[in-house]
């Protein structure tokens, strides 16, 4: 059976500017996959080089080739886990798109690159957790031909790809997939305190946590507008009927909250506690906002998945970015009791003509400027400053963030984002949301006098 893809109508016309200024253009294709069919909501051409940006900081231009077999499926790699960040849950990257003057099917030479870069598009998404699209095995190779208009699409099961041949797909441009439903939630945590040794790279300890929070989220029950439904229901269900039938009318977005509940530790014994030996300890603290987009034909598993999968992307998207940013590991001088880390929070951004917004993360100091600039940059998108919204999560204030405002407390320039997840475990808005001022995550790292702590 053949696959059928729809992508919006206005991309075409973006096909015909991409090589206006180059020969050979190339980039990502960006949607949703659901129910063997796939949506395309954008192409995010793939900018220069980082190194050649630092150069030329005040002149972002997209990375240009020559001829297709210029193109490295590195470049399309980094491209691609950037550009992952900033999706919401629910949203992948379905391929790449190739524009040029030549066919790219049918080359023997060259099928093994376009191989090789749909093989790096499968590797980010299989690293992701509750990906819709995980079980998966295609990937989309999109050719447009400026010369002639034309336009091909095939697939590949990547699942072996360098021994599968391409198939062809149902590429249809028109106007489709214009009603979605946002469905919203917070995730509140309280984290336990993570007992380690100062030897242990920060990077180790975030790493750790992040799969901790998966293994929570994973049995963890999702009420969407308070209800539970059946998997394979489809989530229009839950709309009252006069909600629907505004849906149906026109291109009303539909607002959903998502409530999110993990199940309850069993209770501990003393068999049950482990002599630990630490001389530092981690909390983790704060409320991460969520906010996912979906067509109105979703079932309730996956705008369940969708949720996870948008609470997970964004706090492995900050602690990366936070890692990364960090010149050297540094816990403070011994006169330091306390060092707090606030990774970058999350901005949510509009798309132009679209209900849907994609995130950015930004640092303490940075604001709209940054957030346009990384959208051109990685998107090849031109945004304003009213398409940013830098208040969907807000800095909290670190003596209140622990309640005690005598903390004395060194802030690192590198700054963490808030995410709660008490050790009750509703993890929705609860009541410790109200000591919070706004919305962050932060790292409580703190020395132990004692050498030991029991943890049970």
């Amino acid at each position: 059976m053949t696959k059928v893809v729809y992508a919006e109508e206005s991309l075409l016309d973006c096909l015909r500017t991409l090589t206006d200024k180059s020969p050979t253009a190339v980039g990502l294709i960006i949607g949703q996959s659901l129910h063997s069919k796939d949506y395309v909501i954008h192409l995010a051409r793939t900018p220069e080089e980082r190194d050649k940006l630092i150069e030329s900081p005040t002149s972002i231009q997209a990375l240009t080739f020559k001829t297709v077999k210029d193109i490295h499926e590195s470049v399309i790699a980094d491209h691609a886990k950037h550009v992952t960040r900033m999706l919401p849950g629910g949203f992948c990257i379905l391929g790449v798109f190739i524009c040029s003057s030549t066919s790219i099917f049918g080359d023997a030479l060259l099928e093994p690159t376009l191989k090789k870069m749909l093989i790096c598009m499968k590797k980010i998404q299989l690293n992701e957790p509750f990906s819709l699209s995980k079980n998966e095995s295609e990937k989309l190779m999109f050719h447009y031909n400026p010369a002639d208009k034309k336009y091909l699409c095939k697939t590949l099961d990547v699942t072996n790809a360098m021994s599968s041949t391409f198939k062809q797909v149902d590429w249809k441009f028109q106007n489709i997939y214009t009603k979605w439903c946002q469905i919203s939630s917070k995730f509140d945590m309280n984290w336990p305190a993570i007992g380690g040794r100062t030897s242990l790279h920060l990077k180790t300890q975030l790493k750790n946590f992040l799969s901790e929070v998966n293994n929570l989220l994973e049995p963890a029950i999702i009420l969407i507008n308070d209800k539970y439904m059946d998997p394979n229901n489809i989530l229009e269900v839950v709309y009252t009927s006069k909600a629907a039938e505004k849906l149906k009318s026109g291109n009303d977005l539909q607002s959903l909250t998502a409530s999110i509940f993990a199940p309850l530790k069993e209770s501990s014994t003393n068999d049950d506690m482990v002599i630990v030996d630490c001389d530092v300890k981690l909390n983790i603290m704060g409320v991460l906002r969520s906010q996912v987009f979906l067509g109105s034909k979703v079932t309730f598993e996956e705008a369940v998945a969708a949720v996870k999968q948008d609470i997970a992307r964004s706090l492995s998207a900050r602690m990366e970015l936070h890692w990364d940013s960090l010149i050297e590991e540094e816990y403070g001088s011994p006169e330091e009791k306390q060092t707090i880390h606030e990774p970058p929070r999350r901005v949510s951004v509009s798309l132009p003509n679209s209900y849907i917004c994609f995130n950015d993360y930004i640092f303490p100091g940075e604001g709209a400027p940054e957030v346009i600039s990384t959208f051109k940059e990685l998107l090849d998108i031109e945004i304003s400053e009213d398409n940013v919204n830098e208040e969907f999560e807000v800095h909290g204030d670190p003596s209140e963030l622990y309640g005690r405002p005598d903390v004395n407390a060194s802030t690192n320039s590198d700054d963490i984002l808030s995410s709660t997840l008490p050790t009750g475990f509703l993890i929705a808005a609860i009541s410790f949301a109200v000591l919070l001022i706004g919305i962050a995550i932060a790292l409580h790292i703190q020395r132990n006098s004692a050498p030991g702590k029991k943890i049970s």
